[in-house]
């Protein structure tokens, strides 16, 4: 039942992205249950639960299409999220229990003072290949590689880190309609599965502070135990904050494939285009980590007429969660300067010292953490390619991002700016190292060429960045 039940949150979560790197995760269905269902004269909540996994294991195929709301407001200002998705997925071997055929397609829609923005992504799963699409304000990338049912499962499966929506409640109860049906209702949850809708969503937002302590799900399930509908109405510590999702499950053992949904002409083969997918999720993991500990350096090098200038720092960096709240103590080195900057019991130090000249809490504490972790963000739409390449037990994945745009751009585009510079073109790229399902280091490199125009004539301006974020050094045990 749990990776049955894992996987509708996890469709639930496909509607909406806060973050707009979280990417879609996929569902799990077994061909064949595991017998007879029980009906007591009267049922209990868990025999009911029981009966559910049994009746929804037992399915061959399933469309699930979804509707997400939700209104936030970040500094004062009133946001509307609109999210819809559609997912199909059959098993076609009665001998295999793996998915042979999958389809999900969402569109999200975020709305604030005037300004619009929408993120959509495609992914299948059909006769070993694996679809990715990722749309960002009309910038669209599809890649698609050859990957196993195995492969697929595991990616897709690895993505709701073991959260059960039916486990974790306080309080269960059920009724049983007068046309059989039953209406199912969970509420009073513990901060784990909570915590774990807040970190999807990407709240709290570092200019809004409202985020998820509940929610109540309502599941209508017919006589056959077979779930119909599932409501997820959130509760927000702001009351001004408001939201819900719904899952309506049609089509039971009767979906039907989409023949002409991928047109495969349209994508680029990569050497593997789930590692595209799931990059995010590695890197959040890590931000979202109760405890954790890295380094983290950072050099840049400009060359112009014959001249250079160099910039680097090194940090240390300890960070997480503790029953104060979020902290972080770091031992930074900029440029040969030695300096403690630390965030503990809701205190901002530098060198020791109190810092008071801006406004200082958890939530901005972790965004500044969160960027040294992932300095640039980069989003799915800046990658070209990707290549892949093992040593022992580690996998490193290298992304070639487009020049012409993206977060590493817009950095370099403000460097050459403040020289006076014009960008005109860099090689960038994006390594990611894994070892174990886990990130252990995230490394950024840009080579890139401006031009500086003085007295009629041009010059060139030469620009290499390098940033690394390394998990494998054991614990720093702060200053």
């Amino acid at each position: 039942m749990k990776k049955l039940f894992s996987m509708l949150v996890v469709i639930l979560l496909l509607s909406v992205t806060l973050s707009s790197c979280e990417f879609p995760q996929i569902p799990w269905l077994n061909n064949g249950g595991n017998g007879e269902p029980e009906e007591p004269e009267e049922l209990t909540t868990k025999a009911l639960l029981d009966n559910m996994s049994d009746a929804m294991d037992g399915l061959s195929s399933l469309e699930v299409n979804g509707k997400t709301k939700i209104t936030l407001y970040v500094a004062a200002t009133k946001m509307n999220i609109v999210g819809t998705s559609k997912t199909i997925f059959r098993v076609r071997s009665a001998t295999n229990d793996s998915f042979t055929y999958f389809y999900n397609e969402t569109d999200t829609t975020a709305k604030s003072a005037g300004i619009e923005s929408n993120i959509s992504t495609v992914e299948a799963f059909d006769d070993g290949k694996y679809f990715f699409s990722y749309s960002n304000d009309g910038r669209v990338k599809k890649m698609y590689s050859q990957n196993t049912s195995d492969e697929f499962m595991d990616y897709y499966t690895s993505q709701s880190d073991g959260i059960d929506i039916f486990g974790g409640y306080g309080k269960a109860s059920h009724v049983k309609n007068a046309d059989g049906t039953y209406t199912l209702t969970l509420k009073e949850y513990d901060s784990e599965n909570a915590d774990y809708f807040n970190e999807s969503f990407g709240l709290p937002m570092e200019n809004g502070g409202g985020r998820i302590t509940d929610y109540v799900i309502t599941v209508t399930v017919n006589s056959d135990y077979s779930i119909t509908d599932i409501v997820i109405d959130y509760v927000f510590s702001n009351t001004e904050f408001s939201g819900s999702q719904t899952l309506t499950l049609t089509n039971h053992n009767n979906a039907e494939e989409l023949s002409d949904a991928i047109d495969i002409n349209e994508y680029t083969q990569v050497s593997d285009a789930i590692a595209v997918a799931s990059y995010s999720k590695l890197i959040s993991d890590r931000q979202n980590s109760k405890k954790g500990c890295f380094t983290f350096s950072m050099s840049q090098t400009a060359t112009l007429a014959g001249s250079t200038s160099q910039y680097w720092e090194n940090d240390k960096v300890s960070y997480g969660v503790n029953d104060d709240g979020y902290y972080f103590d770091i031992a930074a080195e900029i440029r040969g300067s030695k300096h403690t900057i630390t965030y503990i019991d809701g205190k901002y130090k530098v060198d020791g010292e109190l810092d008071k000249s801006t406004d200082h809490n958890d939530v901005t504490s972790k965004a500044f953490v969160d960027g040294l972790i992932n300095p640039f963000g980069v989003q799915p739409s800046e990658i070209m390619d990707v290549t892949v390449s093992k040593s022992g037990r580690n996998t490193v994945y290298t992304f070639k991002l487009a020049p012409s745009y993206g977060a590493v751009v817009d950095k370099l585009t403000a460097i050459f700016q403040s020289a006076g510079a014009t960008y005109k073109s860099a090689n960038i790229h994006m390594e990611i190292t894994v070892k174990d399902s886990e990130l252990i280091s995230l490394r950024y490199t840009a080579e890139a060429l401006g031009e500086v125009r003085q007295y009629n004539s041009t010059y060139n301006m030469g620009l290499d960045i390098e940033s690394v974020t390394d998990f494998t050094g054991g614990q720093y045990s702060g200053s």
